[in-house]
């Protein structure tokens, strides 16, 4: 007779793993990194014809992203960093501003922290072992921004191992929404 833990093996089919804090982590200090999105998003829109006081926009864009942080953990409702921005933006007599046009400064801003995210020790020895073992491979990630995490994973070369990548940003929904895990396998 098979002990209940190796049946609970055999009947297992998938793993979902997160990824920040899970199969890579970050190497910073938040509190500087913010401080250099802020600057490099605001550089970033100014240069785009944008006229902004640095000041102003870096303080309403940062209360904004707080008040967002905090309702997306209680709603589980996932509405993106481009959303925030646009509002911040609207706020200060830019209406009619799309996605397409921040996905630009968004990229630059993002780009301050992509070289900080390493590569957790055990996590290709882990998906290595998995995809040996059979098992089917997903993850599903809470993030503001899909591009961003999409790049993290190219960034670390584990696109491979993985059928599917989902992130809130693009699904809309965050874990642990049971929504988002409906999308997977």
């Amino acid at each position: 007779m098979t002990a209940p833990e190796d049946k609970a093996v055999t009947q297992l089919k998938g793993v979902i793993f997160d990824l920040g804090n899970t199969l890579l982590h970050f190497n910073g200090d938040w509190n500087e990194v913010a401080e250099e999105f802020y600057s490099e998003l605001y550089r970033s829109l100014t240069s785009s014809g944008f006229d902004l006081d640095k000041a102003n926009f870096i303080h309403l864009f940062h209360t904004r992203i707080h008040a967002y942080f905090e309702e997306r953990a209680r709603q589980h409702i996932e509405l993106t960093i481009a959303y925030v921005l646009q509002n911040t933006l609207a706020d200060l007599g830019y209406e009619q501003v799309t996605s397409e046009e921040l996905k630009r400064p968004l990229a630059e801003m993002y780009a301050v922290s992509q070289n900080r995210w390493q590569i957790e020790d055990d996590t290709l020895v882990t998906l290595n072992t998995l995809l040996e073992t059979g098992f089917r491979i997903g993850m599903i990630s809470n993030a503001g921004d899909d591009d961003d995490v999409q790049t993290l994973v190219d960034n670390a070369g584990i696109r491979p191992y993985f059928d599917f990548i989902l992130t809130s940003a693009a699904e809309r929904y965050r874990k642990p929404d049971q929504r988002i895990f409906q999308r997977g396998f």
